[in-house]
């Protein structure tokens, strides 16, 4: 119910009229920013009450029925309109009313006290309002069903088979779910005398390839099955859908935090407001959200997500969420909170999702950084040896076994697991084996900063801040202070980052003297603090000079090289040290913008 989302408005009478008129008030300020405006109590409990997955459609369709027809009133309704489309400053122009500055104020008022009325008609009628939008009752047994199939899939899948051809095929559709869900491998699963459609069951069996690491398909090979299906067909919907999780999976396997937060925003546009895919879509957004570093975001989109679930009893996606909280637990470096929130979903997800192995990983991150032990789970294995989730608890099982003192078994399974990592091109997974081999090595050898720079290098091929934030874990205090004496190796590290994640700063030849130097002044300073403000402005000025394609390009995408520099730096320093080095690094990068110089050839910049 809305009431549950905004319960302010629970009580009626004139006692909360002046709080509702603020409330109305403060959502109008925000009308145009669609982030804080779905952020906002009251724009979520209007969405609920109209049944709208958009914060601004649901205000403007609230907006357009408060006022009647009269000259008067279209008047005040288009002023309130002008909130969503221009903002506040557009809105509060009175010149297009010609009335003065006070009569329009007082006109204002007058529409925000009847929005306000209206708007407590909507929230506190919610039950009536859904009545007379809903469509003629359906077949019982698929209410039963659809309301079991977050709960009981199996039992869903069986009442649904008592119904019509389409509901045999919704049966179908959900048995193969439960099974691709619990990490089963369904890759023999065929259509079922035709009740599924031929290219929709070669996705899902693509995806079981994908979780349960048996020989994977290509990425691409099935984007032709669209052109098989029929033009008009119910099917082509969830075909791409579908088929834009297996891309979603792959990405989440491959490491890509850019791509995954590409994939999770198709993945809300494909979702067409059905509420399963509306969640998964969600969730898949907040993921994204945790791997570029925006926790607030994320968490937003957990909340919205949460909701979703409750409404729909989707006990699984609930638990889902929560174990992503324990990741936003684990980047905030609240250990025991990440524990407790991955253990719960643990318990309800195993045995029912392979997500149950993630939330394991999690609870090993987390008790490994509190110093407290940690086993594996028993189902492992049903896992094959080259799956995501079973190389990322052996991977954690290594680090475990080298806190616990046993560096001979350490370092075997580590090896082992970054072998398979690099081969399947699990580039996260890689850069925790390597971090794990290189801690099994004696303090400043050789061999730990060789394998350190390539967990680094794996690292910044994922700009993944929820693998950066533990990934020297093992090393009290961080490993910055390995590279203190010699800073060289780390400048080229992050140089070959920068310009395989972003092609246009890979500079010629001639301007990599310049840049190399711009980027070492850059980490002393920000790591070490060893240059002062005047240091760092000569090497913005050398490079301004003597690299000035990388210099434009730099200040072109400084947003994309930002989060590349913050996620090295993330994992160089432990938690404590993180604040302050990332403000040093904000502070740096604000000096490049305006110590560059503008070049006079744009087309040249701009082409390349």
């Amino acid at each position: 119910m809305a009431m549950s989302v905004f319960p302010a408005f629970d009580a009626s009478g004139e006692q909360l009229r002046p709080r509702l008129e603020a409330e109305v008030r403060r959502l109008l300020r925000c009308a145009n920013n669609a982030f804080l405006l779905a952020a906002n109590p009251l724009a979520q409990a209007l969405c609920e009450a109209t049944d709208s997955q958009n914060a601004q459609s649901a205000l403007r369709r609230v907006i357009e029925n408060a006022f009647q027809e009269g000259f008067k009133e279209t008047q005040m309704r288009n002023m309130l309109l002008a909130s969503l489309e221009q903002g506040p400053a557009r809105s509060t122009n009175g010149d297009s009313l010609r009335v003065s500055k006070r009569h329009w104020q007082r006109r204002r008022a007058e529409a925000v006290a009847i929005l306000a009325t209206h708007v407590q008609r909507v929230i506190g009628t919610v039950s009536s309002f859904a009545d007379e939008n809903e469509s003629a009752p359906s077949d019982p047994l698929e209410t039963i069903a659809e309301l079991l199939s977050n709960i009981e899939p199996a039992t869903a899948s069986n009442l649904l088979k008592l119904g019509g051809r389409q509901s045999a095929a919704n049966a179908t559709m959900l048995a193969l779910r439960e099974r691709l869900e619990a990490g089963a491998d369904i890759s023999g699963a065929d259509s079922a005398d035709r009740q599924l459609s031929t290219p929709l069951v070669a996705i899902l069996r693509a995806q079981s390839k994908e979780i349960t690491g048996k020989d994977p398909e290509p990425a691409g090979q099935l984007w032709p099955l669209i052109a098989q299906v029929a033009r008009g067909s119910s099917d082509i919907s969830e075909i791409r859908f579908e088929l834009e999780w297996l891309s979603f999976l792959r990405a989440r396997h491959g490491g890509d935090a850019w791509q995954i937060h590409r994939i999770a925003r198709s993945l809300q546009r494909l979702s067409n407001d059905r509420s399963s895919w509306s969640v998964r879509a969600l969730l898949a957004q907040a993921e994204a959200n945790i791997c570029a570093g925006r926790l607030e975001e994320a968490s937003v989109l957990l909340d919205a997500a949460g909701r979703r679930c409750i409404r729909n009893f989707a006990v699984a996606d609930l638990a889902h969420g929560s174990a992503l909280r324990g990741e936003v637990a684990l980047q905030r470096a609240d250990d025991a909170a990440a524990e407790r929130l991955a253990s719960g979903a643990y318990l309800v997800l195993n045995d029912r999702h392979f997500n149950a192995y993630r939330c394991q990983t999690i609870v090993a991150r987390a008790r490994l950084r509190l110093a407290e032990p940690w086993e594996r789970p028993r189902n492992i294995g049903t896992l094959t040896e080259s799956s995501f989730d079973r190389l990322a608890i052996d991977i954690e099982a290594a680090r475990h076994l080298l806190a616990g003192g046993d560096g001979r078994s350490s370092r075997a399974c580590a090896s082992a697991a970054f072998e398979l990592a690099a081969k399947r091109e699990y580039n996260g997974l890689a850069a925790r084996a390597a971090a794990t081999l290189g801690a099994s090595f004696g303090d400043l050898t050789e061999k730990k900063r060789t394998w350190y720079l390539r967990a680094l290098s794996y690292l910044l091929k994922t700009r993944d801040h929820s693998v950066a934030c533990d990934l020297f874990a093992l090393e009290t205090g961080g490993i910055a202070k390995l590279f203190s004496s010699a800073a060289e190796p780390l400048v080229d590290i992050i140089y070959e980052g920068l310009a395989n994640a972003i092609p246009q700063l890979r500079p010629e030849l001639s301007e990599r003297p310049a840049v190399c130097r711009f980027l070492k002044e850059l980490i002393e300073s920000v790591l070490w603090g060893r240059r002062t403000g005047e240091d760092l402005e000569k090497a913005i000025d050398v490079l301004s000079m003597d690299a000035a394609v990388f210099s434009q390009q730099l200040v072109y995408f400084l947003d994309n090289a930002s989060d590349i520099l913050h996620t090295v730096c993330q994992a160089l320093v432990s938690a404590g040290d993180r604040a302050r080095v990332e403000y040093r690094l904000d502070a740096a990068l604000r000096r490049v913008p305006s110590a560059t110089q503008a070049d006079d050839r744009p087309r040249k910049f701009m082409v390349g």
